[in-house]
């Protein structure tokens, strides 16, 4: 049965939010000024009103369990948002109701311990996507999140994880962006929000074209919208190609009108800084491909490119003609392994089937040896049966072999007349528990290498969890320059945590690849001492006849 695995473990897919359209597409309204208390002076009496109207969805305690306080300052930002406690009224019920949701809660709960950071989904998304944050570049402290568009791979990421994973991602990004300026805005009394800058210096149309981000994006914005109120302060696509107003003017049209007016394009350096508001920014913490003046050598390797590695994909790429199948034949060497698959179609689908050839028993020989049966794992192989699509994104999740033996998955494009498909696939078969805890036999260096591993990850845990604590634990009392400290210390700690996972995923493979080669040993053993059984029976007979033989003409000569 196929699985979808999502950022933080498994995905959970959220109910869409409940509102009409002209609610996530009203115009939000801008703050006169960023002073909180005189913000609550000037809407107490919405403010008031707003939280009167909703008393009835409160969680009691007044928080939302994890971190967020339903309090005047949660309220003010709808009202900033909406204009008054009446237009807000349903915006903010259904936030509390989405807070609310058990996928919800255990997000909060990932971003506020900082494990989400870790995350597969994310580690992948760093791969492909050049990305991240630049510490204190507003003056207020609040998040700058930045884009680079044109050194990024958007299709490898796609590839790569499904579309379910995707919105997860942004989901984390976001919840991570508001717990951290809600904390700024309770510290410095400053409404602090996020800016965000993409960079579309030598970006494609293609690139930017893709129908899954489009649609990924549309949800998100409109969940951000109800959920997010007041979080993003300003959008900025920097050094944009002519053909992006083209594609702005798309986006427009299906994107909330609240988050469309928020973006503003520049094609240069100059033309952004001319802008009256980028007085909020500090240029010495801004890069120079957004012109500013901070060394290259201090951005955070998130957004250089240093973490994009084409060598670690491991996803195989196939054609299929038009009315053609092709095969992938996969070795299940042991009863009850397990096989996990990422597979993506180019575009347009194609159909699937998976059927399981069993073996004479475990080992890769055996298994290699058909006994004629079989077990369908996916699909029958009938016309337009689990069809994998395209506009889907990447399908991830694990097939269970009862038996062991051959796994036969069968791309079809039979029924396409003109179309060839591009595919690509990832399988990996993972034994069962029993075979890896019965193999006794690992070579020293691999258990070595592999307890060595875990120890490191364990440490950086450790380390990690005391750097946090280091971070949070004065709030209000760290110096700018402290928390920026803190905050690349923990990058540098969760990229070398990365890194140690890959080692210990590097050992598994090996692991798995040890195990199959002492079962060919195994059989090659057996199979010389049958050889070696069946010669000793004549080889007897022999030295018994010359025995014999050599008795006889010994008494002869007596």
């Amino acid at each position: 049965m196929a699985t979808t695995g999502g950022a933080g473990g498994d995905a959970v897919k959220e109910d869409a939010i409940k509102l009409d359209g002209a609610d996530l597409h009203a115009t939000e309204g801008e703050a006169s000024t960023t002073d909180i208390k005189a913000l609550l002076a000037e809407h107490r009496a919405e403010v008031d009103a707003l939280a009167a109207a909703v008393a009835d969805v409160v969680p009691t305690g007044g928080t939302d369990g994890v971190w967020l306080k339903y309090d005047d300052l949660f309220f003010l930002r709808y009202i900033l948002s909406f204009g008054t406690a009446k237009a807000a009224e349903k915006a903010c019920r259904e936030a509390i109701r989405y807070r609310g949701t058990e996928a919800h809660l255990r997000r909060a709960r990932a971003v506020v311990d900082g494990s989400w950071e870790r995350s597969e989904g994310v580690s992948i998304m760093r791969r492909y996507q050049v990305a991240g944050m630049l510490p204190m570049a507003q003056r207020n402290g609040g998040m700058v999140l930045t884009v680079r568009a044109g050194m990024s791979d958007v299709h490898g990421l796609h590839k790569h994880v499904t579309i379910e994973e995707h919105k997860e991602m942004y989901l984390l990004f976001r919840e991570n962006a508001y717990l951290d300026c809600d904390r700024r805005t309770r510290e410095s009394g400053t409404l602090v929000r996020q800016i965000f800058f993409m960079d579309m210096t030598d970006a494609s149309l293609g690139q930017m074209n893709n129908r899954q981000h489009s649609s990924i994006h549309k949800e998100i914005s409109e969940i951000s919208s109800v959920v997010y109120p007041q979080l993003l302060y300003r959008m900025c696509i920097v050094n944009a190609p002519y053909w992006m107003a083209t594609l702005f003017s798309f986006f427009a049209k299906v994107m909330p009108k609240r988050m469309i007016e928020k973006v503003a394009l520049y094609d240069g350096a100059d033309s952004l800084w001319a802008a009256e508001w980028t007085a909020d920014l500090d240029r010495t913490r801004m890069p120079s491909f957004l012109g500013g003046s901070m060394p290259d050598s201090e951005l955070p390797p998130e957004l250089t490119g240093a973490l994009i590695d084409p060598l670690a994909d491991t996803m195989t790429q196939i054609v299929v003609p038009a009315r053609a199948q092709h095969e992938v034949r996969l070795t299940v060497p042991f009863a009850g392994a397990t096989v996990r698959y990422t597979i993506a179609v180019a575009a347009y689908g194609i159909n699937l089937t998976a059927l399981l050839q069993h073996g004479e028993g475990d080992g890769v020989a055996a298994a290699e040896r058909a006994t004629g049966a079989t077990t369908v794992v996916r699909g029958s192989g009938g016309a337009g049966t689990d069809k994998i699509k395209a506009d889907a994104g990447a399908e991830k999740g694990e097939w269970a072999c009862p038996r062991a033996g051959v796994l036969v998955v069968t791309f079809d494009n039979s029924y396409s007349l003109l179309r060839s498909k591009t595919i690509d696939f990832h399988f990996d078969v993972v034994p069962p528990p029993s075979a890896t805890g019965a193999a006794a036999d690992v070579p020293p260096d691999v258990a070595a290498a592999a307890a060595e591993a875990e120890a490191a990850i364990a440490a950086i845990e450790a380390e990690r969890a005391a750097g946090a604590g280091i971070a949070f634990s004065s709030e209000g009392e760290a110096t700018r320059e402290t928390l920026r400290a803190l905050e690349e210390k923990l990058q540098a700690i969760d990229r070398a945590r990365q890194a140690k996972r890959e080692e210990l995923r590097d050992l598994e493979r090996k692991l798995v690849v040890l195990l199959e080669e002492q079962q060919r040993e195994l059989q090659s053993i057996k199979k010389r001492q049958e050889r070696r059984g069946e010669r000793m029976v004549p080889d007897a007979i022999e030295d018994a006849g010359a025995a014999v033989r050599g008795g006889k003409g010994g008494r002869g000569v007596g």
